[in-house]
């Protein structure tokens, strides 16, 4: 049960790292991390809940990759956006 962890993990960090919307991101992760884990224990009795399971898993994948997205546009520029085309001698 790590990824529950490091979900809550995320969380506390949001709350120290004081971007707009970073608590809100890392919640929505957290919960959707529940989700999995609860679908993941009630799916092998119910097979709705599998399919379910596989869904959320893509929900999931969505809003982590979101959340660390909105941090990396937040004003943190990397070395390839500040090169300039050179001119031809």
């Amino acid at each position: 049960m790590v990824i529950p962890i490091v979900a809550l993990a995320l969380l506390i960090v949001a709350f120290l790292a004081k971007f707009p919307g970073a608590v809100a991101w890392a919640a929505g992760v957290l919960a959707l991390v529940a989700v999995q884990v609860t679908l993941g224990f009630m799916g092998h009795s119910l097979s709705m809940l599998a399919f379910l399971h596989g869904v959320n898993a893509l929900l999931l994948f969505g809003t982590a990759l979101m959340t660390g997205r909105r941090v990396d546009g937040l004003g943190h520029h990397s070395p390839v956006d500040d090169r300039r085309p050179v001119a031809a001698a």
